[in-house]
């Protein structure tokens, strides 16, 4: 009806890649979030990382709403909630340091689907 208020939400899915599992996905999450709530909360994204790639492609291709941001929520990665009890990758954890074998690393997932 008219004179009402009406909110939007933005979803989007972000296909990532890299050459081997030591290369970091490039976001940094906010602590304060993830304390408060555990929410999963980008803080920063690194540069050169293969998250930038994905924002500098989003730039070059016209959809710069496609872009992940500071604030910006995962809601979802490789298909699973993204809650506080469960990692986003195994570089969320301390098991990525011991990754020393290139058998196992091997094995690691080298792509990753996030939902915004």
């Amino acid at each position: 009806p008219p004179g009402t208020m009406v909110n939007f939400l933005r979803s989007f899915r972000v296909v990532l890649s890299r050459p081997y599992v030591q290369v970091p996905w490039g976001y940094e999450w906010n602590d304060e979030f993830f304390a408060d709530t555990g929410a999963r909360v980008v803080r920063q994204i690194q540069p050169l990382s293969p998250l930038d790639r994905w924002n500098v492609w989003q730039h070059v291709t016209g959809r710069p709403d496609l872009c992940v941001k500071p604030g910006d929520r995962l809601m979802k990665a490789d298909g699973r909630w993204a809650f506080c009890e469960q990692e986003v990758c195994l570089n969320d954890s301390q098991q990525a340091q011991y990754l020393a074998t290139p058998d196992l690393a091997a094995q690691q997932e080298r792509r990753m689907v996030m939902e915004f």
